[in-house]
């Protein structure tokens, strides 16, 4: 437990080198490019127009109200979902510099993160835009975003560290976590609203944690405050997850050198 103590207060004092990575991990994937990470921007515009014409008229719901809605529940998704699909595969692609070089594991955890978190941003451009094209009122729920993006990260990290140890140990986790994702992208209120359910169907959605984690995003930007239960639900995930993901790090953090 000693060393694991260790580990995560140096990578915490190396926050210098594990952004660093992140920055470097964005700029060499669009180096050379015309609009560098922008395209990241562009790809989205262009997902929530397809998505957001086709879906408006199968739902036969009124554009104005489903664009922004489907625009941040995407983004948030695909902040959560990349960093939990990027996670088995840390460990593994990190082998030469974990067996190279002396540096905190947790280092490599929390350079996929700050990777991710750099896309997530620009992707919530695309969002603003949406948001201001349609009209949606910007008022004071606005402000909790940054508590919202943040409980979400305190989920995602906890999550990471473990899948990651686990990735490293049992090479198949990335692929059936693939297959789960694509999975809970349909079972989860993404596309479809959850307030267009009958009430008798209403219950699955409720004990969806991923629901609740999109509610906390989604709802300060739609102009309302997230509901209590999903404040109570997201706080006790992210503290039940950080003690499960910090007990695998504490009894299998010195075996993955050996199992990368």
């Amino acid at each position: 437990m000693t060393r694991a103590n260790t580990d995560l207060g140096n990578a915490l004092a190396a926050w210098r080198i594990w952004i660093g990575l992140g920055w470097q991990d964005i700029q060499i994937r669009y180096q050379r490019t015309l609009l560098g990470p922008w395209w990241v921007t562009m790809g989205q515009m262009v997902t929530f127009i397809v998505m957001g014409m086709l879906f408006s008229a199968v739902l036969r719901t009124d554009v104005r109200q489903y664009m922004p809605y489907l625009s941040i529940s995407i983004v948030t998704w695909n902040l959560f979902a990349s960093i939990i699909l990027e996670s088995p595969l840390i460990f593994i692609d990190a082998k030469h510099l974990i067996l190279s070089v002396r540096m905190p594991l947790l280092v490599h955890v929390l350079r996929s993160i700050v990777r991710q978190f750099l896309v997530f941003l620009h992707n919530f451009l695309a969002v603003v835009v949406v948001c201001l094209y349609f009209e949606q009122p910007v008022n004071e729920s606005w402000f909790l975003l940054p508590l919202s993006v943040f409980l979400l990260l305190g989920i995602a990290l906890p999550c990471s560290v473990a899948l990651a140890i686990l990735g490293a140990r049992f090479r198949d986790a990335q692929p059936i976590l693939g297959i789960a994702t694509q999975v809970l992208f349909f079972l989860t209120p993404i596309v479809w609203r959850w307030q267009d359910l009958p009430l008798a169907s209403k219950w699955w959605v409720t004990i969806n944690p991923l629901h609740h984690m999109l509610e906390l995003v989604r709802a300060p930007l739609l102009g309302s405050w997230p509901d209590s239960d999903s404040l109570f639900i997201v706080f006790l995930m992210m503290i039940l997850l950080n003690l499960w993901a910090w007990g695998i790090f504490i009894l299998f953090r010195s075996r993955v050198p050996y199992w990368i």
